[in-house]
């Protein structure tokens, strides 16, 4: 038995240094093609200049300096990408707190609140949208199971991700798996691997292959990232060149390399995912991937896409459009199981003075469909 153990856990280390080396693989390509990437991302020369990497770096230098890497790409967005395995302090204090949130309150009263019951004098925002997203798993009944699984797992309890776990239980109640041979499944822009993460740690025995497609900087993060938690998972980034059949695994894509579609043999795709990304682009890229989705997508392919309705958003044109989930490029065919109002970020605005009234917009629905007689 422990023989057993003991090759399992060499073989984990094993491929847990396979994808490492994949990752200094793809962070050297972005950095030797760097005059390129400049013009969308506008840190990565300053990136790879403090952290000490060069061209001529040798994979040893990047291997040790990787996690410094990832950690500078990471905090030049505002959000906190990365999701590591952790504990949980102060666990027990935050799901007693939030019975606090019961009532709707703006931040000052909250915060009068919390202090006169000297629970925490200096709680903060982040501190109160956790405590609003657990009662909220609370209101929608899946506050227990979410506490279980992120407790087994490592997850660390922010708001993403518990906003992530709701996401995971619409898809997860959606998905007709009972019949179906193991998904293929591809998510566009994937962020830090979030809904990733958690989606695997509920179905991952359900999965063949993941395919994330971001930019190239999100993609190291969510690939270091996501590594972290299936040790025993091969990742394999992706161009326009490559020809796979997306076979096992977790795939990476970058956004700019959207031909290699065109060498995949195999690429229709089971299950296929958006949040919060499409309400950042033009309408023009916007309607490209609902043509690549469609493409895409085999016969009764469940797509779920959660997005903020952005109004008078500017686009690389100079020009101003309404960017509303509503009016994306849907087709009459689909089947709509779920379209509304996200109901966690409603609840969560309701209960926040400082978070903007504009709707987030959420679709569930079965594309590419065919009745089953």
């Amino acid at each position: 038995m422990n023989k057993k153990r003991d090759t399992k856990i060499m073989y984990a280390y094993w491929q847990l240094l396979q994808n490492r080396l994949s990752i200094i693989k793809f962070l050297t390509m972005l950095n030797q093609h760097s005059t390129n990437i400049f013009n969308r991302n506008k840190f990565w020369f300053e990136i790879t200049n403090s952290v000490g990497i060069s061209n001529s770096s040798s994979k040893t230098l990047v291997w040790l300096l990787l996690p410094r890497m990832i950690k500078k790409l990471n905090r030049m967005p505002k959000t906190d990408y990365l999701i590591y395995p952790k504990r949980f302090p102060g666990l027990k204090e935050k799901i007693r707190n939030y019975k606090l949130i019961n009532k709707n309150m703006s931040l000052p009263e909250l915060k009068l609140e919390v202090s006169k019951d000297q629970i925490n004098r200096n709680i903060c925002k982040t501190d109160l949208e956790i405590l609003i997203s657990i009662n909220a798993l609370k209101e929608f009944k899946k506050l227990d199971s979410c506490i279980q699984l992120f407790k087994e797992h490592r997850i660390p309890i922010t708001y993403v991700n518990l906003r992530h776990y709701f996401y995971s239980q619409q898809i997860i109640e959606a998905l007709k798996i009972g019949n179906k041979s193991k998904l293929k499944i591809l998510e566009i822009g994937g962020g830090g691997g979030n809904l990733k993460t958690i989606l695997k740690v509920q179905i991952n025995s359900l999965i063949q292959n993941y395919l994330v497609i971001d930019l190239p900087e999100m993609i190291a993060i969510s690939a270091y990232s996501t590594s972290r938690f299936f040790k025993f998972e091969k990742i394999e980034f992706l161009d326009k060149y490559s020809k796979t059949d997306l076979n096992s695994g977790s795939s990476y894509l970058s956004a700019g390399d959207l031909e290699f579609f065109n060498n995949v043999h195999t690429r229709k795709f089971d299950l296929i995912l958006n949040t919060h990304s499409f309400q950042e682009m033009d309408n023009s890229v916007v309607r490209g991937y609902f043509e690549l989705i469609y493409q895409q997508a085999n016969n009764n392919c469940l797509f779920f896409q959660s997005n903020w309705y952005q109004p008078q958003m500017s686009q690389l044109d100079g020009q101003f459009i309404d960017n509303n989930p509503e009016d994306y490029p849907y087709r009459e065919s689909d089947e709509v199981i779920f379209e509304g109002e996200d109901p966690f970020t409603h609840y969560l605005s309701s209960k926040l003075s400082y978070k903007p009234t504009r709707h987030s917009f959420t679709s569930i629905r079965y594309i590419n469909f065919k009745s089953v007689t």
